[in-house]
């Protein structure tokens, strides 16, 4: 009501499904008003250094950690329990354009290079920025 806003962030709580929010996001363009105002630019997905490979190596699926998807707010899971957690956190790599490493004082020089060997593996053209206390 009479404010322009420069950027709108979407923060997606835990670990999110970020393709399935780009395909709703292009999806919506054709039908609703409010994308003549705005457009979907950038996804960034924020990685904890300190448990990302833990997680990755691991077979677990999320119906077994419900702390990576249930909703703070409702208590409802926002994500399919079928999929394991790897396929997740793999997917919300792939998806982003840019990729903040947190928590990287937690972790050694060789897991930080594991680390972003698997980074650039799966999305070799997201810009990465590593930080601590989620300081960019």
């Amino acid at each position: 009501r009479g404010y322009r806003y420069d950027r709108i962030v979407v923060e997606m709580s835990g670990v999110s499904e970020p393709k399935n929010l780009r395909e709703d996001f292009l999806e919506a363009q054709d039908g609703h008003q409010m994308f003549k105002y705005c457009e979907l630019q950038t996804m960034l997905t924020v990685v904890d250094s300190s448990h990302f490979l833990e997680l990755y190596v691991s077979k677990a699926d999320i119906r077994e950690q419900p702390d990576l998807v249930m909703s703070k707010f409702t208590d409802e899971q926002h994500i399919d329990c079928e999929r394991r957690i790897v396929d997740l956190l793999v997917e919300m790599v792939e998806c982003a354009d840019y990729i903040v490493l947190n928590k990287v004082d937690r972790v050694s020089e060789d897991h930080l290079q594991q680390l972003m060997e698997i980074i650039t593996a799966f999305n070799s053209s997201a810009g990465v920025v590593s930080c601590t206390f989620g300081k960019v």
